[in-house]
């Protein structure tokens, strides 16, 4: 391609349409992607390589495109612990007046390590900057001689950062205090994912330390794997009253309060209870939940239930191929069409249910269906009847 036929669009053009092209490994993308599987998404960063892959090949076209491309590849950076490249990022998200460069950047995938490089990033990046993840650390004890203390201030002089919506954040004993600090300055905050370090030595034994009093504008919350103290540390802020769509283990829904604005449940994790009466109790306008089948359930109590609720949706996970024990299945369908169950208009098949669904132990389960005045549509994702 010529400069000449590359110039006669505008460059915001060629710009979209190189982020489109990219848009399935940017980790902007995928922070604001929707997500079925099992497990809730943790690294919207996971594809990082192949976007900047991309993103150079399109700056080898011309020398047009390489100043475009330059913008893309920028636009999410990793700091990671080679001092080497960090000074080369550093002089690069400084150049052009006014920092033109970092107020380019949309997502940072923050050092698990060296909050003093954390620090410096965010500063030059705040007016921008849309996701952030802080990765768990590393698994090698002899990095740990390279820990930076995180000051007291560790977004001091960094403003506000309007335009962070999705954070990403492991809590660790070297991480802080800058979780709370970077809540506070987001005031435009939609998403967030939350856990605690799986490495024993490296979770905090306080709770999570300076978080905000209210979230305001949260409304997507996933809470991963989580101990006491940072589970008491979240609950105590005020944004579960306004969120719409929560991700979170079964165990914790009896110490949530009211979700009165909840539209979708996802529960991840088997081999535990599913308490329905506390979950209708808790969400009384859930319209989508998602769950996996393996696990115990308790039915709700009609008398207790909002007169007319529907569900729209329930999305049942299996990642079992090999069944001995049937009762979870039959129990499952069994709630699902008993008197007093929310008419569910809707069940979505996910994961390992081919093999389910051939084997002589579920005809059962399907004559129950059949007999059933319930008109609940069984389907698989691609949108095939059961």
């Amino acid at each position: 391609m010529s400069t000449s036929s590359s110039s006669q669009l505008p460059a915001e053009l060629w710009l979209y349409i190189q982020a489109l092209a990219t848009a399935d490994y940017s980790p902007v993308v995928l922070a604001n992607a929707e997500w079925f599987q099992y497990q809730p998404p943790v690294d919207p960063f996971s594809q990082i390589r192949h976007f900047w892959r991309d993103a150079r090949s399109f700056s080898l076209v011309n020398t047009h495109w390489n100043a475009l491309a330059t913008d893309l590849l920028y636009s999410c950076v990793s700091i990671d612990g080679n001092e080497q490249h960090f000074d080369r990022l550093l002089e690069i998200l400084r150049r052009g007046s006014e920092y033109t460069v970092a107020n380019r950047v949309r997502a940072i995938r923050l050092s698990s390590r060296r909050f003093d490089w954390n620090r410096t990033i965010l500063a030059l990046c705040s007016a921008s900057v849309q996701v952030v993840l802080l990765p768990d650390v590393e698994r090698f004890p002899d990095l740990r001689a390279v820990v930076m203390n995180v000051p007291k201030e560790p977004l001091e002089g960094a403003g506000v950062f309007a335009a962070l919506t999705h954070i990403f954040w492991t809590e660790t004993q070297t991480s802080a205090g800058l979780l709370g600090r970077l809540l506070s300055a987001a005031p435009n905050l939609r998403g967030m994912y939350l856990t605690d370090s799986g490495t024993a030595l490296e979770r905090g034994t306080d709770p999570i330390a300076n978080l905000p009093s209210a979230l305001p504008s949260l409304r997507n919350l996933t809470l991963g794997t989580l101990d006491r103290l940072s589970l008491q540390s979240i609950l105590a802020v005020d944004c579960f009253r306004r969120i719409t769509t929560l991700t979170c283990h079964p165990n914790w829904l009896t110490l949530l309060p009211t979700l009165p604005a909840l539209h979708t449940l996802r529960l991840f994790g088997s081999r535990t209870t599913i308490d329905f009466r506390v979950l209708f109790e808790i969400c009384p306008v859930v319209e989508e939940i998602s769950l996996d089948v393996w696990n115990r359930f308790v039915r709700p109590d009609p008398q207790t239930m909002k007169p007319g609720h529907e569900l729209q949706l329930i999305r049942l996970h299996s990642a079992v191929t090999v069944v001995r024990d049937w009762s979870n299945i039959q129990e499952f369908f069994g709630m699902l069409v008993a008197p007093g169950f929310p008419v569910v208009q809707r069940v979505v098949l996910h994961n390992a249910w081919y093999r389910v669904i051939h084997d002589l132990n579920f005809g059962p389960v399907r004559e129950m269906l059949s007999g059933s005045p319930s008109e609940v549509r069984i389907e698989f994702p691609e949108g095939s009847l059961l």
